[in-house]
């Protein structure tokens, strides 16, 4: 699980400065790329009770080893 900014527009709208419901979804496509290779990502849009808040959930692929890199 991952939280964010700047993920764009959700469906369904929620007004600014409102705590999102837990349906609100991101209207654009979000990919996470980790180790090279694309997570199953499962949930992306608004963190349910929180104001601006996104959250992207993912099931990381199993890869091989690699150096520890930042987020981007």
């Amino acid at each position: 699980m991952l939280y964010c900014s700047g993920l764009g527009a959700v469906s369904p709208a929620v007004a600014d400065g409102a705590a999102a419901g837990a349906d609100s979804v991101t209207t654009n496509d979000v990919q996470l790329p980790i180790g090279g290779q694309a997570a199953g990502v499962v949930f992306h849009g608004l963190s349910a009770g929180f104001a601006g808040l996104y959250q992207v959930n993912a099931v990381v692929p199993a890869c091989r080893r690699v150096r520890p890199r930042g987020v981007r």
